[in-house]
């Protein structure tokens, strides 16, 4: 009994979400590599609200990812449907969190148009371009800049801003 408990925490211990740098670094190649994306999406498995809105953040936008990946379209809707909720749910808790919004907006601008998830996009885009600069943390410049630049909502003169 002792071994097993010792084996359980241990095991638990060891247990740990990636990085928030890690995340930034993985998520632009999540959406062409579906078994990365699993491999992230099951290292935020135990994520909840109470461990931060940017980690509940990744999680759901990495949920909206994987629901590309799957054939199944129940699973389909499903992934993205919890994706979603919990990628709200990391903006409630955090309105004016850049990255948080940058994840967004991505989500809403690969997302299919039937599904409907396109009604912020002119609000964190707006929020994007007034409030890049800023961004104190060059990590996170860093990925908004990223994203921004490869981005088909931006106009070439709008992501001159980002530089």
């Amino acid at each position: 009994m002792k071994i097993a408990l010792l084996s359980l925490v241990l095991f638990l211990s060891f247990w740990q979400a990636p990085s928030l740098q890690q995340l930034r670094d993985v998520y632009p190649q999540l959406s062409n590599d579906a078994s990365l994306t699993e491999k992230i999406l099951e290292s935020l498995d135990e994520v909840k609200p109470n461990d931060g809105a940017k980690l509940l953040g990744y999680k759901g936008a990495v949920q909206t990812v994987m629901a590309k990946h799957l054939r199944n379209k129940r699973e389909k809707k499903e992934f993205f449907t919890q994706g979603v909720a919990q990628l709200e749910a990391a903006i409630a808790m955090a309105p004016n969190d850049i990255e948080l919004r940058c994840l967004r907006l991505s989500v809403q601008e690969n997302s299919p148009k039937f599904l409907g998830y396109h009604k912020a996009k002119a609000e964190d885009k707006a929020f994007l371009l007034t409030h890049f600069s800023e961004t104190s943390s060059g990590s996170i410049s860093a990925f908004v800049k990223q994203y921004v630049v490869q981005s088909d909502e931006f106009s070439e003169a709008e992501k001159s801003q980002f530089n």
